[in-house]
């Protein structure tokens, strides 16, 4: 039917062919096909004079006229149809959850190497804690998740470990524990402690640690954003524990970072998706850059089963 509307509306086989991006032969068989199928002749032409009929401007019988008017809107709307949808695919926007901390350390090149494969895909960048951007994307408003893996992945969840990171202490310059290299969690226990809400992860184990041990856990502030973690640090309000990728690496004059490797173990930063989901091309780049630029070192054994 596409075939037949191309060469009734351009009077040539080989114009039509040509638009369509096929063989001329193939244009002919599709006429041939539809001529047989409905039983009509939908083009003027001598019997028995195949090469005249290639070469001269088709016209159409009357049967052919009836058909083309019937199927011209037809064409015309599934072509106008089939662009928009294109277009539509084409400036889908990206839609990713990423702590601020990442999108701001290690998501630029990533987001530079989108641009460069996609400019007419537009980025939109979502920082919550980890649960909220999961609901987010459950809901249809995301299209993957950058966040820390857990123990605990529901079945409808997929979890690609990207990099290992390291749970830190954060204390003032001069205090008491910037002198201990492997504190307890009873010697933390001593100090009130300020956590960050978008690190849920990283609390929940903390949480765990305290109780496992029967220590009281003095909470003195809880927080949005890493960076109000850090300023409450260092005017005296309290310890915290944090991962290390939200630790500014740019000035640490005024608190001292003491790494908890003998507290916390095999924890990542990955990416979550929905089980069954298709992605497309846009976002399969973008996934292909996030496995080379974040995935910096190996990540230990077992982390990358974390769901």
């Amino acid at each position: 039917m596409v075939s037949f509307y191309h060469v009734a509306r351009l009077r040539s086989v080989t114009r039509a062919a040509r638009f369509m991006g096929v063989g001329q032969n193939t244009v002919s068989q599709h006429l041939l096909r539809l001529e047989q199928e409905y039983k009509v002749n939908v083009f003027q032409r001598p019997e028995n004079q195949m090469i005249q009929r290639m070469i001269q401007p088709p016209a159409l019988t009357a049967k052919g006229e009836e058909l083309l008017e019937l199927m011209a809107p037809i064409v015309e709307g599934a072509s106008i149809l089939d662009e928009s949808m294109r277009r539509l695919k084409r400036e889908a926007p990206l839609s990713i959850g990423a702590y601020t901390e990442l999108v701001t350390d290690r998501l630029p090149s990533v987001i530079k190497d989108l641009h460069s494969q996609h400019p007419e895909v537009p980025l939109r960048i979502s920082s919550s804690n980890h649960l909220a951007m999961i609901q987010q994307m459950r809901r249809g408003q995301l299209d993957l998740v950058i966040g820390v893996g857990n123990q605990n992945a529901d079945d409808d969840l997929d979890y690609e470990a990207l990099f290992n990171f390291r749970v830190v202490l954060l204390v003032p310059r001069g205090h008491a524990l910037a002198f201990n290299p492997f504190p307890t969690i009873e010697d933390i226990a001593e100090w009130p402690i300020v956590f960050s809400s978008t690190e849920a992860t990283v609390r929940s184990r903390a949480e765990k640690l305290f109780r496992d041990k029967q220590c009281s856990l003095q909470i003195a502030v809880d927080v949005d954003g890493a960076n109000i973690v850090e300023q409450l640090v260092e005017l005296g309000t309290g310890v915290a524990i944090c991962a290390d990728f939200t630790v500014s690496v740019l000035d640490r004059s005024n608190f001292d970072v003491i790494p908890l490797d003998h507290l916390f173990d095999g924890l990542t930063v990955g990416l979550w998706t929905l089980k069954d989901q298709v992605i497309n091309q846009s976002t399969q780049n973008f996934i292909a850059s996030l496995r080379r630029d974040l995935s910096d070192e190996p990540v230990s054994v077992g982390a990358a089963a974390t769901n």
